[in-house]
């Protein structure tokens, strides 16, 4: 008996290489599948929507007897309830296939089937942007998406204008580090020693240890963002805005420890684009390092640590050092004090060494 390898199915989108996008779909019980070139996941869906709504069209001018634009919104407004209620990662997909209807073969005769596609996005809008102070998981993805479906809606000419085109996300609520571990000395030590020789890991979980920087972001870094003096020698890492938090462009500084780390990384694999890659020369994913922290711990039987418990390390360490604020900042690439100083824990030891400067005796 042969073992057959079974690949995981996937729903919509999956990627395939840089800019390239592998996208699925049903229209009327038949599977469509292609390979398409796109820039990021949001405009890969709204290509994919574009596949569902255009498959077996006829002319978008030719009105159908009983097909009209009250009965369009009708329906619209009789799934808004159910679909704006739905989890998160299912709103998404609600989202996607119920603009599809509209402009699908049953709604291509609808007349003036621009405007339905406007009300469609002005009341996406007006709902997403209401959810603005409770800002639940999700919704900023919803927005990239959505952005890049109406996008392209108008260059198809659907709408006259982008709705979603002046929507900013929502900002990010500031990281509660409280509820992260704050490892020790020992399970920092420990961790460095386990990746060692590791062909994929050691350089980054090196670089995390030493500034603390999301990994979420460092995954992102490209060989192109290092920059290099007369000796071929790292001397900082520029961090594109578009890969920030913040959409601030920062830059993280360097010593002769850290570069060398960096120009390990850079010489690892030359021909690749990302700055950290794995062992099969492709880009280290975060949720996998995760998974790989995680292994790291039970086998030492460590408390459970993950990359962002690094990030809560480099700031308690450089503040308990007395390093200046701003300095600190610039090492962990933050921007909001607010937000840096939410991730100091305080001990008893530190309150009676500043109780301690504070005696009458020494006045």
């Amino acid at each position: 008996m042969t073992n057959k390898r079974r690949y995981k199915r996937y729903a919509g989108v999956r990627q395939r290489g840089e800019c390239s996008f592998e996208i699925n779909y049903y229209v009327n019980g038949k599977r469509y599948s292609e390979t398409i070139k796109a820039n990021t996941e949001a405009e890969a869906y709204a290509i994919r929507l574009q596949r569902m709504a255009t498959a077996g069209l006829r002319s978008i001018e030719r009105i159908a007897a009983g097909v009209s634009l009250k009965a369009a919104i009708d329906y619209y407004l009789s799934q808004t309830e159910k679909i704006l209620q739905a989890k998160t990662r299912q709103r998404s997909k609600c989202i996607f296939n119920h603009l599809a209807d509209f402009l699908r073969q049953k709604y291509s005769t609808v007349t003036l089937v621009n405007q339905v596609t406007a009300d469609i996005g002005n009341r996406y809008k007006e709902y997403l942007l209401s959810l603005k102070d409770k800002s639940p998981s999700g919704i900023n993805t919803d927005i990239s998406k959505l952005r890049a479906i109406f996008k392209l809606f108008k260059e198809y000419g659907f709408i006259s204008e982008n709705p979603f085109k002046k929507v900013e996300k929502i900002p990010q609520r500031l990281a509660r580090p409280e509820k992260k571990h704050l490892p020790t000395d020992y399970e920092i030590k420990t961790i460095l020693n386990a990746v060692v020789g590791d062909p994929s890991y050691e350089e980054l979980t090196m670089f995390l240890v030493r500034v603390g920087r999301r990994i979420e972001e460092a995954t992102l870094y490209e060989k192109s963002d290092v920059l290099l003096d007369d000796k071929k020698m790292p001397i900082k890492i520029v961090v594109r805005p578009e890969i920030t938090k913040t959409k601030d462009m920062g830059e993280v500084p360097m010593d002769d420890e850290l570069a060398g780390i960096v120009k390990r990384a850079l010489n690892k694999h030359p021909e690749q684009k990302c700055l950290f890659t794995n062992f099969a020369q492709r880009k280290i994913c975060s949720n996998t390092y995760r998974d790989f922290l995680k292994r790291v711990c039970e086998r030492y039987n460590l408390s459970e640590i993950s990359p962002h418990c690094f990030r809560y390390f480099v700031v308690n360490r450089l503040l308990n050092s007395g390093i200046n604020l701003k300095d600190a900042m610039a090492v962990t690439g933050h921007v909001d004090i607010e937000s840096f100083m939410s991730y100091v824990k305080t001990t008893e030891e530190g309150r009676q060494k500043a109780l301690a400067i504070t005696k009458l005796a020494v006045l």
